[in-house]
């Protein structure tokens, strides 16, 4: 890991992903969330923006996430950082000069 990316990223997450893929009645998926790669080391930005889904259920919007790269993160994880829980919408991966994967920026929603 580079040595400056690694000074940035102060935080740790553990992403889960689900333990079997079924689907409701309404087509949203189902399954329990288990545990895939833990103590990851990141930064966790939040860049603005609340949505209300249901009565009882809000997210923050449009949080970026940063990782090492390497790190096999798809849209079918989650993010969970102590309490907090970031559904991921998109995973992007950037590389350095020489072409080698340098960090993973992901963008997700805090569901609360």
């Amino acid at each position: 890991m580079d040595a400056l990316l690694l000074d940035l990223l102060t935080q740790t997450i553990t992403f889960q992903i689900r333990s079997s893929i079924g689907e409701d009645d309404r087509g949203n998926p189902t399954g329990d969330w288990v545990d895939d790669i833990v103590d990851v080391p990141c930064r966790v930005e939040w860049l603005g923006g609340t949505e209300r889904r249901a009565a009882r259920e809000v997210t923050d919007k449009s949080h970026r996430i940063f990782v090492d790269g390497g790190v096999a993160i798809t849209e079918a994880h989650r993010g969970v950082l102590g309490s907090r829980i970031f559904e991921i919408t998109w995973v992007g991966i950037r590389y350095d000069e020489f072409g080698a994967e340098h960090h993973r920026t992901i963008r997700c929603e805090e569901v609360r």
